[in-house]
């Protein structure tokens, strides 16, 4: 039988064990509570991108509990082991450094110095962990009230938000009138950062789009596609408006507003069920406005891992980098976005639907399993051989959701649009990714309209067009051809056409980028392009001009703004964009 002092120790031990985890339980709801509602203030009151989940008011405590209850494990037995050590002002001393070090760093947007950021954390730290070692009892009653205090707190938070989310999805759907007797469904695929150039649809060398390929057969494609911004928010505010950048809201730190109404919105109107599917966790989500007159619509995955980084302290472990503090996400893949349609799908229930689906595999950093890393191997630019794989399991993707579509009789009067929202530069005029430049390699983009029977099968189109007329396009297609609101005009008008419509002049234009890298075109303001059937005119921020003759040279590797013979097209060019550039 144990003595009495025995068991009143071990109940000691036990006691103060468990005061160590509270304690850590404590400083991680209390960090985990001021973050959320720092990320709270700046997207709601100040309207600033926060690159967050929208279930961040649980999210981010969970994190900060996550991580500091591991951490606080091995202080806990320590403790238990040795109660007269001062274990528990040292650990809330070091989580307290961990998370003003967070805090800090997070209020700053990254740009305090680790070495600042990490001088004010100490004394954060230290002033905490000495009230904590001289005021033991005041700890004890803090943590006993503030542990439930604040869990009730992140509770009813979390469950509102997300309760607001599945009632305003519920009223929205209640909410859909009839739609026009035979509407057809309406699937959009964006593949995000696809450039035309690399694919074998369009004489690619390497197979890099066999299924694409093989639906364009079936279809309408347009040899030669452009879009109107290089990075992916203006040009998905085009294609769900019909807008030119400029004429909107949006930029690098700017939502799309309501100005102008959406796709979504319109066919919404219409009966449609809506909703949009998007990879793209940084430009594509819930905060940046895209998602306007979508019923339902998924963004950031809810994982282990998406937890773990809706933290700072799992952003600051991870290995992500910017100088717009952009969070690091948990990356959704192709067969996941597939997987989430194809769950959703069944809830159309015969209402025609309008399905934006956001694939990301094409972008940076080009990751792929293991079998398609190797798929296109050679001497070429290591760059170009893991872009080429990741476009060729994208594309390897589309046919594993078009034959799930195909076995369930999905594609039945469905129109299916495959395009791309910007392309890529891979060391093209020594550049590297995009939203940086108004090259070809940026704006040439796929565009694929399949609708048997309705429009014409293996027909290619030759004359340049632009997404921007992508948004009356679908509009049309949904026998909706009346709306107005739009720049553009339905690419109905080339398919059915005995002869190529007219030539006209194509726009594009991207800000001035915030990192300012030194190779960047567009560090020092904002850029301008031009585009015919034949020529592509870049405008600098320094006034000069760049002209090239795209489809005799693809590549842009020879700039003809010099040559006097083209002086009255560069003129002429020009004076197109000045109404366009306005104030700009």
């Amino acid at each position: 039988m144990a003595h009495p002092e025995s068991r009143a120790e071990s109940t000691s031990r036990l006691s103060h064990a468990i005061l160590i985890l509270a304690s850590a339980g404590f400083v991680a709801l209390a960090t985990g509570v001021a973050e959320a509602a720092y990320l709270g203030i700046r997207q709601s009151i100040l309207g600033h991108f926060i690159w967050s989940n929208r279930q961040f008011a649980w999210m981010t405590p969970l994190s900060w509990l996550g991580f500091f209850g591991a951490m606080a494990l091995p202080f806990a037995l320590v403790g238990a082991r040795w109660p007269r050590w001062p274990v528990l002002p040292v650990m809330v001393g070091g989580l307290t450094f961990l998370g003003a070090s967070g805090f800090i760093r997070l209020a700053s947007a990254h740009r305090l110095h680790p070495v600042a950021v990490g001088v004010l954390a100490v004394g954060v730290a230290l002033q905490v962990g000495i009230r904590v070692h001289r005021r033991a009892r005041d700890w004890r009653r803090i943590v006993r009230v503030g542990v439930p205090g604040l869990a009730g707190v992140v509770m009813l938070w979390g469950g509102a938000t997300s309760f607001v989310w599945q009632w305003r999805e519920r009223q929205a759907t209640a909410a859909l009138g009839a739609p026009p007797s035979g509407a057809p469904n309406i699937l959009l695929l964006v593949l995000d950062t696809v450039r035309g150039h690399n694919m074998s649809l369009y004489g690619y060398p390497r197979p890099t789009t066999p299924v694409i390929d093989r639906l364009a057969a079936r279809g309408t494609t347009f040899d030669w596609a452009f879009s109107t911004a290089p990075w992916t928010l203006p040009s998905h505010a085009t294609m769900f408006t019909g807008r030119w950048p400029w004429e909107l809201s949006v930029g690098f730190l700017a939502p799309l507003d309501g100005a102008f109404p959406t796709v979504a919105e319109r066919l919404s109107a219409r009966g449609y069920l809506t909703a949009g599917f998007a990879a793209n966790h940084i430009y594509a989500t819930y905060e940046t406005g895209l998602t306007r007159g979508f019923v339902h619509y998924e963004d950031y995955p809810l994982t282990p891992k998406q937890i773990g980084l809706s933290s700072e302290l799992g952003q600051m472990l991870s290995d992500k980098k910017s100088s717009l503090a952009i969070r690091h996400v948990d990356r959704s893949y192709a067969e996941t976005i597939n997987r989430r349609f194809l769950d959703w799908l069944p809830t159309a229930g015969g209402r025609p639907y309008f399905a934006f689906l956001n694939f990301m595999d094409a972008h940076l950093p080009y990751e792929t399993p293991a079998d398609w890393e190797r798929r296109f191997d050679s001497a070429a630019d290591r760059r170009v051989n893991r872009y080429d794989a990741a476009l060729g399991y994208l594309d390897s993707q589309l046919g594993v959701l078009f034959d799930s579509l195909a076995a369930r009789h999905a594609l039945d009067n469905t129109i299916v649009i495959i395009t791309s929202d910007h392309g890529e530069h891979l060391g093209d005029h020594g550049i590297d990714d995009h939203a940086n430049s108004l090259y070809a390699q940026l704006l040439r983009v796929p565009l694929v309209v399949v609708w048997p029977e309705q429009i014409p099968s293996g027909r290619r189109i030759e004359a340049a067009v632009s997404l921007i007329d992508l948004a009356p396009t679908i509009m049309d297609l949904a026998g909706a051809s009346a709306d107005s609101g739009f720049v553009g005009s339905s690419l109905r008008r080339f398919w059915e056409a005995d002869s190529v419509p007219g030539d006209s002049v194509l726009f594009a234009a991207v800000d001035q980028h915030p990192m300012r890298k030194s190779w960047y075109r567009n560090r020092d303001g904002p850029l301008w392009a031009a585009i015919t059937g034949e020529h592509h005119l870049i405008l600098n921020p320094d006034s000069t001009r760049e002209l090239f003759r795209y489809r005799v040279d693809p590549d842009e590797s020879a700039n003809l703004a010099a040559d006097p013979t083209e002086a009255s097209l560069v003129q002429r060019l020009l004076a197109a964009l000045r109404p366009q550039m306005g104030d700009h």
